[in-house]
């Protein structure tokens, strides 16, 4: 395959929260001033004064959106794999390379991940079966890649480390051993030995085994198998999860990123047997609830970047709906959220990988008698929160607990 530099970026999903600036610069180790990812903050609109309130102001036409430019040099970007609204894309990636070797492999197989740097992957402690050889360094795969490969029924993932020492890159290994270590919280306790990692640089045991990069050989009648849409594969391929015809086109709305769904897929794939039943903490999971305070104003909705959230009215009735599996804890719905209804929760692998998202808050809908807003109420409640507050407190404002407790900080 030809190397493949450019990538697509949907400006509709970028929040604008620059992770992938920083994932650029630790990934290149770039000296300080010297960045090869930007994000620019486009805006525009003016203001009004409000008829009703001496001094204050009133938005009119008011817009901004982000734009994040790059060198666009990387067959394999940092700034894809850390994007949570899955703004930057591309037609392939190491990821579905890899899960797609595995699939043509023989079930029940301790695997070996080889970098592209490693001097002699294929010989190896005999208890191995096979090597599949990256194209990159491992660094740059995510938990998805390893329960992906379990799913597709390697008995045993192992990553060689045994020659990071002497790589040129440096400071890969903690990202490797990191990546390796979040998969196995996924596991049960019983399971967690089969996700391990290679240090030994050379055993008494080390024999020469199998050695794949890309594609792997396959029999004929595995062959037929696949165009017939059958054998114990046909599901374990379906892990490679590749999402290049999405590229194509402009992505509308917005969504997790491919190694989350990569790795949901993978969770879908396993025994329930095999995964952890315990709360998944120092991962980033959660778990949002809603309580009776939520005003219905949608605007955790409107800044969650990966679409966890989603809000639904009419003129009377309101929906606001949470899917788990696309929450990147990010907390920005927490940050926001001005009655403070929103809370957030560990989660378990029971809730992360259910399909269908779950109803936090419906009820009816008011329009606010001044503004004009609609808000949730049960009851016979004539103006919004907001305006209800300015009526009050003429001379006040309020703002959500989060941007509330910065501004203290930020005054001592």
């Amino acid at each position: 395959m030809a190397k493949q530099l450019a990538f697509y970026f949907n400006a509709s999903a970028c929040n604008g929260c620059k992770a992938c600036t920083i994932a650029c610069k630790s990934k290149n180790q770039l000296p300080v001033g010297v960045n090869w990812r930007h994000v620019h903050q486009y805006g525009g609109g003016s203001w009004m004064p409000d008829p009703d309130y001496q001094g204050f102001l009133i938005p009119v036409n008011m817009f901004a959106y982000s734009m994040s430019v790059a060198c666009m040099h990387c067959q394999d970007p940092a700034c894809r794999d850390i994007c949570p609204a899955a703004a930057v894309t591309k037609r392939d990636d190491e990821a579905a390379d890899l899960l797609s070797v595995a699939a043509q492999l023989k079930p029940a197989q301790a695997i070996e991940l080889a970098c592209a740097r490693h001097p002699s992957p294929e010989r190896g402690p005999a208890t191995s079966d096979a090597i599949i050889r990256a194209s990159g360094c491992l660094a740059a795969l995510g938990p998805s890649v390893v329960m992906g490969l379990l799913a597709a029924g390697c008995t045993q993932v192992i990553a060689r480390l045994d020659a990071c020492d002497r790589c040129p890159i440096g400071g890969a290994q903690p990202r490797i051993e990191q990546t390796l270590a979040d998969a196995r919280k996924m596991l049960a306790a019983h399971e967690a030995n089969r996700i391990a990692s290679l240090h030994t640089q050379r055993g008494k045991d080390w024999t020469r085994r199998p050695l794949y990069a890309k594609q792997a050989r396959i029999s004929r009648r595995d062959f037929l198998q696949r165009i017939a849409g059958e054998g114990q594969q046909a599901a374990a391929r379906a892990l490679a999860l590749d999402r290049g015809d999405r590229a194509d086109t402009a992505v509308e709305h917005k969504g997790p990123p491919t190694e989350r769904l990569r790795l949901l897929n993978a969770l879908g794939h396993l025994p329930r047997s095999v995964l952890c039943d315990a709360a998944l903490d120092g991962l980033s999971f959660a778990r949002i609830i809603a309580d009776e305070r939520c005003s219905a104003c949608g605007v955790c909705a409107r800044v969650c970047p990966t679409g966890a959230l989603h809000f639904a009215a009419n003129d009377n009735r309101y929906d606001l709906t949470f899917f788990a599996g696309a929450c990147a804890d990010c907390g920005a719905c927490l940050h926001v959220c001005e009655p403070a209804a929103l809370q957030r929760e560990s989660v378990t692998l029971d809730v992360l990988i259910q399909p269908a998202p779950v109803v936090l808050r419906q009820g009816s809908l008011r329009r606010c008698a001044k503004c004009g807003a609609r808000f949730a109420s049960e009851s016979d409640k004539k103006l919004c929160p907001v305006c209800d507050f300015r009526r009050k407190n003429p001379f006040d404002r309020r703002l959500p607990p989060a941007f509330q407790r910065h501004r203290v900080s930020s005054s001592k």
